[in-house]
């Protein structure tokens, strides 16, 4: 007598490693790696950071409190202050919070950034990025300028470092001070 298959043997087996599959895409094995967002950071207080080039100051911040990411070296600040200078022309920057990427040669700072320069110039902007890289200043979320009872408003801003030169773009408005509410 010849024994006949039995599929429902297969089916049975096919139905395990389907169960087996599920468990394994819903649970895993093993805990997953931490992200770069759970990394603790390291705090410093009283520190001041500074960039200089040639003997000349580029820019120095201050902040109440100052964060490292040990893995990607970045830091992160909470009320920030800075001074960016190029050579007697400098702006003072307040600002809520800021990064430093040393890497990428960035500040970025965040949040009511307000800015304050040598030539009486005013500037209130969301964020501001200084790139190491170019020596530029640029704001991207809207900006408001004002010097001299002028009030120049736009969405895009770009400077040199101590914001001697600006180019202001897109929706661009200039209006005398008394005009600008």
């Amino acid at each position: 007598m010849m024994k006949q298959p039995k599929w429902w043997l297969l089916a049975i087996g096919a139905l395990l490693l389907f169960a087996g599959g599920i468990w394994y895409a819903f649970f895993g094995v093993g805990p997953e790696p931490a992200s770069d967002q759970e990394t603790a950071l390291v705090e410093f207080k009283g520190a001041d950071l500074h960039q200089e080039e040639n003997g000349e100051l580029i820019w120095k911040l201050s902040a109440k409190r100052i964060m490292m990411n040990p893995k990607t070296r970045v830091l992160y600040l909470e009320e920030a202050e800075a001074l960016f200078s190029d050579g007697p022309h400098q702006i003072h920057v307040q600002a809520k919070k800021g990064e430093v990427d040393n890497i990428q040669k960035t500040v970025r700072l965040m949040g009511s950034v307000e800015i304050r320069s040598d030539n009486d110039t005013y500037v209130k902007v969301n964020n501001l990025l200084y790139d190491g890289g170019t020596g530029k200043l640029t704001a991207t979320d809207g900006i408001r300028l004002e010097r001299n009872g002028m009030v120049l408003t736009g969405d895009n801003l770009v400077a040199d470092r101590a914001l001697r030169q600006a180019t202001v773009s897109g929706n661009v408005r200039l209006v005398k001070g008394d005009e600008a509410q």
